[in-house]
């Protein structure tokens, strides 16, 4: 193949005998790509909104929460020119983690269901609950870092709940 050659079809992308100018060759392929990619996104996104109807309510709620805990910590790292992958990561995982854990909560459900009857507590619900709660603090959290205004009121309520009110905590 000629080094000063491109391509080895000319014509690439298009097919052979169609009017082209082959002046946007690269940014043509490119937008073709890129239409493939949101078309592939758009039947990811469709079959999870189905997958969710199986899933407890509260799971896509968990969902939104994470993904706005995610933006506010990498938002208040940056803001405090602290970004670390190594803490990102394990962030990351502790969320999958907890993603998992309410869908083993619903397949309990399901499987106690399904041998002795509709079980006594909605399992999938108050543990995604429990985890938007935290996840719902952390962001609150990662908004103060990130120099947001926080209401004294809540900024001492989160400052209990992290036991720094008072010197220390209530640990020894």
């Amino acid at each position: 193949m000629d080094h000063d050659t491109a391509h080895p079809r000319p014509d690439w992308p298009y097919p052979p005998g169609t009017p082209h100018t082959g002046e946007h060759r690269v940014t043509d392929a490119l937008i073709h790509a890129l239409k493939w990619l949101a078309g592939l996104a758009g039947v990811a996104l469709a079959s999870i909104a189905g997958f969710w109807t199986d899933l407890g309510s509260l799971l896509p709620w968990l969902l939104l929460v994470t993904v706005l805990d995610i933006a506010s910590g990498l938002t208040a790292a940056w803001r405090g020119g602290a970004i670390d992958s190594r803490i990102a990561w394990r962030g990351m995982t502790r969320k999958v983690y907890q993603i998992l854990l309410v869908v083993v909560a619903q397949i309990i459900e399901v499987v106690y269901r399904e041998l002795v009857g509709p079980p006594p507590v909605d399992f999938s619900n108050w543990c995604a609950a429990f985890f938007i709660i935290v996840e719902a603090i952390s962001v609150m959290e990662n908004a103060g870092r990130a120099g947001a205004p926080i209401p004294p009121w809540l900024r001492d309520a989160l400052a209990l709940l992290n036991g720094k009110v008072g010197g220390g905590g209530a640990g020894p």
